[in-house]
């Protein structure tokens, strides 16, 4: 409900504005770290291709299984080691993710500023 809001608020405040005005881009509709898989779902043993649209150069990259949780707490079981990855730029960057011979099942990217503060999930088969 409050997404809806701020999206008509931000549709009128687009109309009532000066063509010549600049409108403030609303980061919860638009984020500015964001993570997607090229693929849905990809064979055992391949390769995945993470596109990573960050504002900071420095991420931690952690694979995670869903429905391997050991409680209700947590969001999903690790799968593999956690790598540190660092872009020679901020922006959009494509990451190459090597994946394990792993079972099918939902698997997620977990996405950490090195701060821990921020973090985004990019799902996969």
């Amino acid at each position: 409900m409050i997404r809806a809001l701020v999206g008509v608020a931000a549709a009128t405040a687009l109309l009532a504005a000066p063509s010549a005005a600049k409108v403030p881009l609303n980061t919860a509709l638009h984020p500015a770290f964001t993570a997607v898989f090229s693929q849905t779902s990809y064979a055992p043993g391949g390769i995945a291709t993470l596109r990573v649209t960050s504002p900071v150069r420095n991420l931690d990259l952690q694979i995670l299984r869903a429905g391997a949780e050991r409680a209700w707490s947590s969001v999903g079981r690790p799968w593999g080691p956690e790598q540190h990855i660092k872009f020679r730029r901020a922006g959009v960057n494509l990451v190459r993710v090597r994946l394990g011979a792993w079972t099918s099942g939902l698997y997620f990217a977990r996405l950490t500023t090195t701060t821990g503060k921020t973090a985004v999930y990019a799902p996969f088969v």
